[in-house]
């Protein structure tokens, strides 16, 4: 399981966004900077890969504050359903159990994509 705390941490730490790649004059080798002047990361090849490479980094670098967010909510998500398990049972309303009963198999589906993403 991705460890929220850990990437949080990591993301206080470092150089803040937007980070952007640029190409050193069509040479192989990619300079993925922060705007704040601080470093950058070199990414070297000489291939088609090199440049998705680079420009992978920068997109993974700008989105992971809001994917962090993101995953963070589906938790807090999770665990309120989770909650609601208990009281399912005693609930007569079939509407409601249906509803109920679509949340936790899209809940499943989410559980299965995070463990085939591990």
């Amino acid at each position: 399981m991705v460890n929220l705390d850990e990437l949080r941490e990591l993301v206080s730490e470092a150089s803040p966004g937007p980070w952007d790649a640029d190409n050193d004059e069509g040479y192989s080798q990619w300079k993925v900077r922060a705007n704040d002047g601080e470093g950058y990361l070199v990414v070297v090849g000489d291939s088609a890969k090199t440049d998705a490479n680079a420009r992978m980094v920068e997109a993974a670098l700008n989105a992971m504050p809001a994917l962090l967010a993101e995953l963070q909510a589906a938790r807090d998500l999770r665990s309120a359903v989770d909650s609601l398990t208990s009281v399912m049972p005693v609930i007569r309303s079939h509407r409601l159990y249906n509803e109920y009963h679509n949340v936790t198999q899209a809940l499943a589906a989410y559980d299965k994509a995070v463990r085939d993403a591990e």
